[in-house]
């Protein structure tokens, strides 16, 4: 239990760190892939060390279904696309949009036919709707890129939050583990073609 919440404050004080220094490590020659890669090396870290003070949980998932590889690559771009939108605009902006992500939720899992939300879910999306307009008014000036990447890191991560409803294999940590793995696979090459020096 303490071993999963520091992993929990770690990644996100980490998380934190690169939101508020990404036009730094821009400036210093790390764009939104690398920043990304960051990211899921460290996850890969922090739940490697969680499952090795839970004895209990294996490393690897011994299946990696079609279900487990879509969750792989909607979290890998939708991280990748929310730190390009840090990149390009203010944050602070590209957090408001994010902040609509449980709408995207609630449509996707809408369209691929799962259960439809009753009239009070969709009364709680409400607020947030609101809210993201209110901010949203707010600010004039953007670059088009950016707000498309924060809608499109919507769209994968509430896509990651369908596909893995339900894909309990190996536990939390060994989840978290494999999936950080994977995503360094799948963002590795990209990085090595698009931002290595």
């Amino acid at each position: 239990m303490i071993s999963t919440l520091l992993n929990l404050v770690v990644w996100y004080a980490f998380a934190a760190a690169c939101t508020i220094f990404t036009r730094d490590l821009d400036a210093a020659g790390f764009g939104s892939l690398s920043i990304s890669l960051a990211q899921f090396l460290v996850g890969a870290v922090l739940s490697a060390m969680t499952i090795l003070f839970d004895k209990n949980q294996d490393f690897f998932v011994g299946n990696w279904n079609l279900r487990l590889k879509g969750v792989i690559c909607c979290y890998s771009f939708g991280h990748i696309l929310t730190n390009y939108s840090f990149l390009v605009m203010q944050p602070s902006f590209s957090h408001t949009v994010k902040a609509s992500e449980p709408v995207f939720t609630v449509l996707l899992s809408r369209i691929l036919a799962r259960p439809s939300p009753n009239s009070l879910q969709l009364m709680s999306l409400c607020p947030i709707v609101l809210g993201v307009m209110i901010a949203s008014f707010s600010e004039f000036a953007f670059p088009w890129t950016g707000l498309l990447a924060s809608l499109s890191s919507n769209l994968f991560f509430s896509a990651r939050n369908v596909f893995s409803s339900g894909l309990a294999i190996g536990g939390e940590s060994a989840l978290f583990f494999n999936v950080n793995l994977g995503a360094v696979a799948v963002a590795g090459p990209l990085w090595a073609v698009a931002e290595h020096p």
